[in-house]
């Protein structure tokens, strides 16, 4: 309920802030939506809140949740230093043309973070319940061949399809055409990693996820 009121919420609030106000208005936007989905949410389910302190609770939940932060940075991280490389040993205009990448694989990756999110938690659940390592592999199974299933066949309509919309409506972004085919095969790999990450967050493993984030960041630098 509270992913169908946002799919709602953001449209309705942040377009026309946007389109007034520009990047400042998408920001206010933004958290105006997530807001108010957030009262929906609390008025329709039975969650009471009060407020109280635990020392040890708190200790335990940044224990577990700080590496999760971490490894959410490292991920942006991961996913823009290629532009920031763009931006610094090429020109402005190179990284326009790059953009129409950066536009594609934003699309076809929330297809994977939609997946994920519906998975996690009941991952999450499972974990809890049973404390069950093959109850979580039967999890990861699903989340993989889904977000699969759900991206291979977008990644191929955008191979053949995308060049032919750019060429008849985006004349300027044919440059970068080249580099959007290439990058198509990133997000079959997103797919399967965010299985396996989804995982490690649950047994509380996030040491590792953290560890082959970094790798990848230094290996797409120096590439």
């Amino acid at each position: 309920m509270q992913q169908f009121f946002l799919a709602i919420a953001l449209p309705a609030i942040v377009v026309p802030l946007l389109f007034a106000f520009q990047l400042v208005g998408y920001i206010i936007g933004y958290f105006i939506a997530l807001f108010i989905t957030c009262l929906i949410v609390l008025k329709m389910g039975p969650v009471r809140l009060k407020l109280r302190f635990d020392t040890t609770e708190t200790m335990q939940l940044l224990k577990i949740g700080f590496p999760i932060m971490i490894a959410g940075i490292l991920y942006a991280l991961m996913m823009t230093i290629d532009r920031l490389v763009i931006s610094t040993f090429l020109t402005i205009p190179q990284l326009g043309y790059y953009s129409l990448s950066i536009m594609v694989i934003g699309f076809l990756v929330m297809i994977t973070t939609v997946v994920g999110q519906q998975i996690y938690p009941r991952m999450a659940e499972s974990w809890g319940r049973t404390s069950n390592h093959f109850e979580l592999i039967k999890w990861m199974r699903i989340q993989l061949i889904m977000s699969v299933s759900f991206t291979l066949p977008l990644i191929l309509a955008t191979y053949f399809l995308c060049p032919i919309f750019v060429k008849a409506h985006m004349s300027a972004y044919v440059p970068g055409i080249t580099a959007m085919k290439i990058s198509l095969i990133s997000p079959v790999f997103l797919a399967i990693a965010n299985s396996y990450t989804n995982f490690l967050n649950t047994i509380n493993k996030q040491f590792y996820v953290l560890l082959i984030q970094g790798a990848a960041i230094i290996n797409n630098i120096l590439l």
